[in-house]
Order: structure tokens, then sequence, then C-alpha cells
């Protein structure tokens, strides 16, 4: 499924995408996906315990964030209504899975 909002995040830099606003773009709604997938499922499960009371506490508002862990892969569902507000989230969401998964196991 290819919506307007999934083809127009696809830019050539983030500094061009941070400048926009959805309003700019005629979006209404931005989503974006992260995952890891690590070598075992046990460590792809103390990654998901280490980043999810920090999910649990994200902000309610403009922007969700879900958190999933299906075998070895940890996934990081990031719905929001504003760019910047999506930007935020990915630095901070990826930030945490990035650390996660490097203290905890390895990336395969």
């Amino acid at each position: 499924m290819y919506s307007k909002r999934m083809v127009r995040r696809l830019w050539p830099s983030p500094s061009e995408v941070c400048s926009v606003s959805t309003s700019t773009l005629g979006l209404t709604e931005v989503d974006a996906e992260l995952c890891v997938h690590m070598v075992s499922p046990a460590q792809a499960e103390s990654v998901y315990w280490a980043v999810l009371p920090e999910v649990e506490t994200w902000p309610r508002g403009a922007t969700s964030v879900r958190l999933t862990l299906s075998g070895s892969t940890v996934c990081a569902y990031i719905h929001a209504t504003r760019i910047s507000d999506m930007r935020a989230a990915l630095n901070s969401v990826g930030s945490w899975l990035h650390v996660a998964a490097t203290l905890l196991g390895e990336v395969a």
C-alpha cells in the first residue's frame, strides 16, 4: 500500500523534510516503522523490555509510539500529525533501540 503520506516522506535530505510542515505538503499524518532484528529471540526480548518503559512514558498528544516484539525482531511504530513531531520521535525511539541493541546483544 503506497499512500500519499508514505511516498512524501522519501526526501533526499532530512533538512528538507524538517523545514516543511504537513500542511505545506498536504499531509494530515505521517507514519514510520523502526525495526531491530537481533541474533536471538532472547536478545530481542531484552531489548523490548529495556525500551518499553520509555515508550510507555511517551507524552500523549499529536504523536503515538507503539512497540512490538515478534521472534527476533523489535519494531516501533510511530504515528504523528506533524513532521516536527515525527522527527523528534524518530530521534528518540531510534536512539533507544540502538543503545539497547548495542548493550544487550548482537544485531543480525
